[in-house]
């Protein structure tokens, strides 16, 4: 995998651990709503930074390469 695709994976982790922080923060206070309160938080910000980070990895990495690994072992390439 290459740098700039780590990178983006990596970010999108982090921003995906803070929303999830933010939202159990958020809906703390009323135990009545709590999983409305955390759903309204989290579902559409945690949407927006998976979508955000797919487009992000078409455009800014490279394409995988098309080869497809063969391992080469004591049979040699054919066995």
């Amino acid at each position: 995998m290459d740098k700039s695709r780590t990178i983006i994976i990596v970010i999108m982790d982090v921003l995906l651990l803070a929303e999830l922080v933010f939202a159990i923060w958020l809906s703390h206070d009323d135990p009545n709503a709590i999983a409305w309160t955390f759903s309204k938080a989290f579902v559409p910000l945690a949407l927006a930074t998976v979508v955000g980070a797919r487009l992000a990895v078409r455009r800014w990495s490279p394409p995988l390469s098309g080869e497809i690994y063969r391992p080469m072992g004591i049979m040699g390439p054919r066995g």
